[in-house]
């Protein structure tokens, strides 16, 4: 092995869970680029749908190791679970913090100059850009939705076309934090062999019919897709783990007050009357009726899972801006094999950011706000633990990196 790492290839991810598209993504990134050490900044407990991971970070970290990857992270929770745009802005920023040379992300164009396009539009926002967006929002149409048509206006139909995309949004996002920050990154992109909402075909790689086909137990077709034993799957739990969380935060809003609901991230407009309404339907309440019912042209369930989300763990309006008011304040080792301990002691000197790798001696380390984060992260891990059945709570504090030799 070399002593000095001359580059590194960053990924984001969720990993939720790691499938045969997965291991293809790294690997093709890797032959672009060669990198000497490969880092992946992943989600933790809980993803950016405001639902409980399918497996432990701690699984997915060793799963990803053996995938590919030689370093992981995890993504704090206020990044993590929060939409595209704070998302990339957190994982792109600890990349940066790593001194990382490249970034790869999967897109279903392939084509990272088109993207890089969109991205700078939606960067810089010119006054016409500007105009053609709130000329469309007042007609009543979703922000996203007035966005996409909006560029379709300005670039073509080409590139509007690429907007309605999960993964182009997702690497535009990326993109866009690049730019925003200066990140010193090089982006760039691989082609994904299938749709993100595709069903389970020969050749599609659908993290979310993967999950699916682990809610009705056919956890024997969900392993075609998956480079791991099956038997990972069926220690999950993972219905017992959703439907836990989901009559939780149901049962949250059912005590929630006006102001609390007020407070949440992500409610404008009325919203709390809406949320506080679905609780006094005489026709029943559940978690997914509060999605169907609040949900709508304007208002993405995507949107609303998150907010349910925040109500769970207590997380205000007040307390997510002033964590997102700065970049996440420290990097947190979930696992790393040779190479990604030969990178960190190659560059400790140069990262500025406080890193973890042992949480319960390392918090020396951090500042006020920082212990913050931290402490939500460990409350997120201990909901997660608490839903899925273990006793063990604080196991941050108790869980070493994975070491993969």
């Amino acid at each position: 092995m070399e002593a000095f790492i001359l580059k590194a290839l960053g990924i984001i991810a969720e990993y939720n869970p790691f499938h045969n598209g997965h291991r293809f993504h790294i690997r093709a990134s890797q032959e672009k680029v060669h990198p000497d050490a490969t880092i992946v900044v992943m989600s933790g407990p809980f993803v950016q749908r405001g639902t409980p991971a399918v497996l432990d970070k701690w699984q997915r970290c060793r799963i990803a190791l053996a995938g590919g990857a030689d370093l992981v992270c995890e993504l704090p929770v206020p990044w993590a679970t929060a939409g595209a745009e704070k998302f990339a802005e957190g994982a792109v920023a600890i990349l940066d913090a790593l001194h990382c040379t490249y970034l790869s992300f999967g897109s279903e164009s392939g084509d990272i100059e088109s993207l890089k396009k969109i991205a700078h539009l939606l960067s810089e926002e010119p006054p016409v850009f500007q105009s053609e967006l709130k000329k469309r929002l007042k007609r009543g149409a979703s922000f996203a939705k007035s966005r996409e048509k909006a560029v379709c206006s300005l670039l073509g139909r080409s590139a509007a076309d690429a907007m309605a995309k999960p993964n182009n949004i997702l690497g535009i996002e990326y993109l866009k934090a690049i730019t925003r920050s200066h990140a010193h990154l090089h982006p760039i992109t691989v082609k994904r062999r299938g749709a993100l909402h595709d069903q389970i075909a020969s050749d599609s790689f659908s993290s979310s019919a993967i999950r699916q086909l682990m809610r009705t137990d056919d956890i024997a077709l969900a392993s075609d897709y998956l480079p791991y034993p099956s038997q990972i799957l069926k220690d999950t739990h993972f219905c017992s783990l959703e439907t836990h969380f989901e009559n939780f935060a149901a049962a949250k809003l059912l005590t929630a007050s006006l102001p609390q609901l007020r407070g949440l991230p992500e409610v404008t407009e009325g919203l709390e009357f809406a949320l506080q309404n679905t609780a006094r339907d005489p026709q029943g309440f559940s978690y997914q009726q509060i999605i169907d019912c609040v949900s709508s042209k304007r208002i993405p369930k995507s949107r609303v899972r998150r907010i349910l989300f925040n109500l769970a763990l207590n997380i205000s309006k007040q307390s997510i801006d002033q964590f997102w008011a700065c970049a996440p304040p420290y990097i947190r080792i979930l696992g790393m094999n040779d190479r990604g301990r030969a990178f960190l002691a190659e560059n400790k000197k140069k990262i500025d950011c406080p890193i973890l790798i042992n949480v319960k001696s390392n918090q020396t380390q951090l500042n006020q706000p920082a212990k913050e984060i931290l402490g939500l992260d460990m409350r997120a891990q201990n909901m997660w633990n608490y839903l899925h059945g273990d006793a063990l709570l604080f196991h941050d504090y108790r869980h070493p990196p994975v070491l993969v030799f």
